[in-house]
């Protein structure tokens, strides 16, 4: 174990041997930190929180905070990190405020510099933060997700798979797997390159884009596409789109009536 002389490591904490800690870094305890992680300098983890291996906490980092939240008391609240993350310059994980919950990020995810993950979110694996990114509380993003610099995200919301959010968004409604979002939370098109580099077969990106012209294209209500795309034969993609909405309480956002281009060729 590579720890530097300067760091302040709580009792409580239980450090892999193979971990590094850089100068002036902080470790609360209790927390864990899995094997090969790097934690470098002036960067803090706070109490209750699990980290897994390989990942890399960069220069000012904090991850493990208490939560932003009025009534919270100091009670334990766990934060739970996967492996193979890379959590830049002054990124902010906060732990969870709800009794029984963790705050979680999953697999090879970045968090870009002074990217922030409120209390209770759930991120999943492969997910990008990009720099100044803002995800209130209770928000939840699915694998692949990509979120441009300076987005908010406001807490309880959903983000679907693989979903490309445009810089400086304002995502207050659930965006649907594959979508593309900007402004004002309203979608733009399908994510087609995204769906290309996730190696999403021909068959499945068709059954997608005749998902996405039923649910906005059509004039539809939104139960009533929802309806007609599960009269279709769906791939386990169009699936998890529909179980998507039809489980959305914030509402589903709506198409940009300005789009000139849908991005739908193959």
């Amino acid at each position: 174990m590579a720890i530097h002389p300067t760091a302040i490591i709580d009792p409580q904490a239980e450090v892999d041997s193979t971990a590094e800690i850089g100068p002036f870094a902080i470790i609360n305890g209790p927390c864990r930190i899995g094997a090969r992680t790097k934690v470098m300098a002036h960067a803090i983890i706070g109490p209750w929180c699990e980290i897994g291996e390989d990942n890399v906490i960069h220069y000012g980092a904090v991850v493990g905070h208490e939560p932003q939240h009025l009534a919270y008391k100091g009670e334990e609240r766990w934060t739970k990190i996967g492996h193979r993350n890379i959590i830049r310059e002054y990124a902010t994980i906060h732990r969870a405020y709800v009794e029984g919950t963790a705050t979680t990020i999953g697999d090879d995810c970045l968090l870009m510099a002074y990217a922030h993950v409120a209390h209770d979110c759930q991120i999943g694996n492969r997910v990008v933060l990009v720099s100044n990114v803002l995800v209130g509380g209770h928000a939840e993003i699915e694998d692949g997700a990509f979120l441009g610099g300076g987005s908010a995200v406001h807490q309880f919301t959903r983000i679907g798979k693989l979903v490309m959010v445009a810089g400086l968004a304002r995502v207050s409604q659930d965006v649907p797997p594959f979508m593309m979002v900007a402004g004002e939370s309203k979608i733009r098109a399908l994510n087609i390159v995204g769906l290309r580099r996730a190696n999403v077969s021909a068959e499945a990106r068709t059954a997608i884009k005749r998902a996405y012209r039923i649910l906005y294209h059509q004039g539809m209500p939104l139960p009533l596409a929802v309806e007609e795309i599960r009269q279709s034969d769906m791939t386990p993609e169009v699936r998890h789109m529909v179980d998507f909405i039809t489980k959305s309480k914030r509402g589903v956002s709506s198409h940009y009536r300005g789009a000139l281009a849908d991005m739908l060729d193959d």
